[in-house]
């Protein structure tokens, strides 16, 4: 079977080719327009856990009107879609989002690991989000130790899920595991 030729769709109204089978996220990282995310890992599939990467849909797979709101790293181009990155309505879902993670983490910046290199506390600072409006509803969750090698602080996860993944694809042992809501 011959290859399929590029697909054409709009990305904040400019036209934009994408290989068959790229995701909304793939296509517009290729075309230099980031799009915010938490969850992803170059080592694993994109899961849509933490659902920053929200974008507006017209066209396939959209119905017909307004846009719908779609996860960007689980979502295939199609031929004629057009996506809007910065829409108002992808706007609202990214922000309460990354409210609502804000909200299930502990403010420990001064003693993590990451804290240099935040995307949590960089996205808050570039999108203007409000870190306190909502109670937090993680600072009750353990730290979990295992013996000296692995520390996992429940009260500083964000749900992407990525420890999780570790465990499983990259140590091949299968221990952790999502419980409730994280």
């Amino acid at each position: 079977m011959p290859p399929r030729g590029k697909i054409k769709f709009k990305l904040n109204g400019a036209i934009v080719e994408a290989e068959p089978g790229q995701t909304i996220f793939g296509a517009a990282r290729a075309a230099g327009v980031e799009i915010p995310t938490l969850c992803e890992h170059p080592d694993f599939p994109h899961k849509a856990n933490c659902r920053v990467c929200s974008v507006e849909v017209k066209g396939p797979s959209a119905s017909s009107g307004q846009g719908r709101l779609v996860m960007a790293c689980s979502t295939p181009i199609k031929d004629g879609m057009e996506v809007t990155t910065d829409s108002p309505r992808a706007k609202r879902s990214r922000n309460l989002n990354l409210e609502l993670i804000f909200a299930e983490h502990i403010e420990k910046c001064a003693t993590c690991v990451w804290r240099l290199n935040c995307k949590l506390l960089r996205y808050a600072e570039k999108y203007k989000i409000p870190l306190n409006r909502f109670k937090d509803r993680k600072g009750a969750r353990p730290t979990y130790k295992f013996e000296n090698a692995v520390e996992l602080d429940a009260t500083q996860c964000i749900d992407c899920r990525n420890c999780v993944e570790a465990c499983s694809r990259i140590a091949g042992i299968n221990y952790l595991e999502v419980s409730g809501k994280g």
